[in-house]
C-alpha cells in the first residue's frame, strides 16, 4: 500500500503531488521501541500513546460529471495523560516532536489539575501484560 503520492482529478486534469514514501513499521518492530521509550520519561499517574494510521479517498460528482477524485494516507500520535487528577491528551504527527508534546501534555494535566473540582480518577485493575493483535470489526473512533 506504499504510495509514491496523492493523486488529484479535478475538472478532467491528473495532478500527481509528489513526496517521500512514509517508512511503516509493522507490529511487533520498533514502533513498539519507541512509544515504550515515549512514555518511559512521563511523569505522571497514567499514561498512554498510540500510534495510527488513517486513509482517505474521496469522489465528488456535480450531477453526472466527475469533478475530482483524491485519495492519501495520514499517521501520527496520540498521547493522553493522567496527573494528580488532570487530563489531557495531545496529538502529534512527527516523531521528533514527541518530546515537546509529552511536556506539554503534563503541563496541561498539572494545569487542569489545579482547577478541576471533581479530580478524573481510574479504576483499580490487574496488570495484565502481552501482546494483543486483533482486527477491529468497526471503528471505535466513529462509536459515540
Amino acid at each position: 500500500m506504499g504510495k509514491q503520492g496523492d493523486r488529484k482529478i479535478k475538472d478532467g486534469k491528473q495532478k500527481v503531488l509528489k513526496k517521500k514514501p512514509k517508512k511503516r513499521v509493522k507490529p511487533g518492530g520498533s514502533i513498539f521501541e519507541k512509544l515504550r521509550a515515549m512514555l518511559s520519561k512521563v511523569d505522571a499517574d497514567y499514561a498512554d500513546v498510540r500510534y495510527e494510521i488513517k486513509g482517505k479517498t474521496a469522489i465528488a460528482f456535480e450531477g453526472r460529471e466527475l469533478t475530482e477524485i483524491s485519495a492519501n494516507t495520514t499517521d501520527g500520535y496520540v498521547l493522553r495523560v493522567l496527573k494528580k487528577g488532570g487530563f489531557s491528551s495531545i496529538s502529534f504527527t512527527k516523531e521528533s516532536d514527541g518530546e515537546r508534546a509529552l511536556q506539554t501534555a503534563v503541563g496541561n494535566a498539572e494545569l487542569i489539575s489545579r482547577h478541576i473540582k471533581n479530580p478524573v480518577t481510574l479504576a483499580e485493575a490487574e496488570v495484565v501484560k502481552g501482546n494483543f493483535l486483533f482486527k477491529l470489526e468497526e471503528d471505535p473512533r466513529q462509536v459515540s
